[in-house]
């Protein structure tokens, strides 16, 4: 699998991993995305609650740092088809120059139980996915080596069972222990040090005539405190929507207000974001299928 993402004129290799697959197991190893969130909200970008739906890195500030990194990981899929129980270890890269060194050799570690059910039947299950999940990441800071642990939980489900005209509710808690000493709220690894609780929920809206999805609608509610700093918090609303033109072409709007406590200064700040998507695929070897598909479910093409 390999995936390449051009930013500030960088090229980075975003995706970079091979896996081997059977009924019962998943193996992955390389660089791939981690380990650190349950629930894919419907936003514009995966950064745009990053603070709140990820654990983030407490050694980098590096904003691919927080979604991606080096990682061994195995899933045993319980009953061979939507249940598995997984766990990796791994490496987060830091970005040059960053104040806090970044442990030696692997320096991440989790395990998680997750549901999952196949896309094909995302709009007709009540559940689609729902899970429980620990991350663990290793601090050097100061040339003191610490541990610090975050529990992740999720659920996302159909509120109707209509595949045309769906609404549909997701939400995920996120309590991340930080570690000792920890009182500044700079930078996004001081963040990422700092205990804390959030919580994101949404609603989303569906039209899908003929089972393709023609546009959709929704809203996003974000929450976020730092139990051992004063008078730390923040929340965010933010509403999206997305019309589709035509195969892998949408339209998209979002608004997203954000509010600050006094320990982040106070404020707060209102971001609009309009755009137009170009969503091109190429598969270069179609012989193996998506491990989730009716067909493989039901007929148990990967042996």
């Amino acid at each position: 699998m390999l995936g390449i993402e051009e930013e500030d004129d960088v090229t980075r290799f975003q995706q970079l991993h091979a896996f081997y697959w059977t009924q019962d197991m998943k193996l992955e190893m390389g660089r791939t995305r981690l380990r650190n969130t349950l629930i894919e909200f419907p936003l514009l970008r995966d950064e745009d609650l990053l603070s709140y739906t990820h654990v983030g890195n407490a050694s980098s500030n590096e904003k691919f740092d927080q979604i991606y990194g080096e990682l061994i990981s195995v899933d045993w899929f319980l009953d061979r088809r939507v249940q598995r129980l997984g766990v990796w270890v791994g490496s987060r890269r830091n970005d040059p120059g960053f104040p806090v060194t970044t442990p030696a050799g692997l320096d991440s570690q989790g395990i998680s139980y997750v549901y999952e059910q196949s896309q094909d039947l995302f709009y007709v299950a009540r559940l689609r996915h729902a899970g429980i999940r620990l991350d663990r990441q290793q601090v050097d800071k100061a040339g003191v080596t610490k541990w610090q642990q975050a529990l992740l939980a999720g659920i996302e489900m159909n509120i109707n069972m209509d595949p045309q005209f769906n609404w549909s509710l997701s939400a995920q808690a996120m309590i991340n222990q930080g570690i000792d000493g920890a009182a500044s709220l700079a930078t996004g690894a001081d963040q990422a040090q700092a205990a804390s609780q959030s919580l994101v929920t949404s609603i989303r809206y569906a039209a899908r005539p003929h089972l393709l999805t023609r546009w959709q609608a929704a809203l996003t509610l974000a929450v976020k405190d730092y139990s051992d700093i004063a008078d730390a918090s923040q929340w965010t609303v933010a509403p999206s929507l997305f019309y589709r033109i035509g195969q892998g072409v949408d339209l998209l709007a979002q608004a997203s207000y954000t509010d600050y406590s006094a320990a982040f200064g106070g404020g707060s700040d209102t971001r609009l974001q309009l755009g137009m998507v170009f969503s091109l695929e190429t598969v270069f070897n179609n012989n193996i299928g998506e491990r989730d598909s009716i067909l493989n479910l039901e007929h148990g093409f990967i042996q």
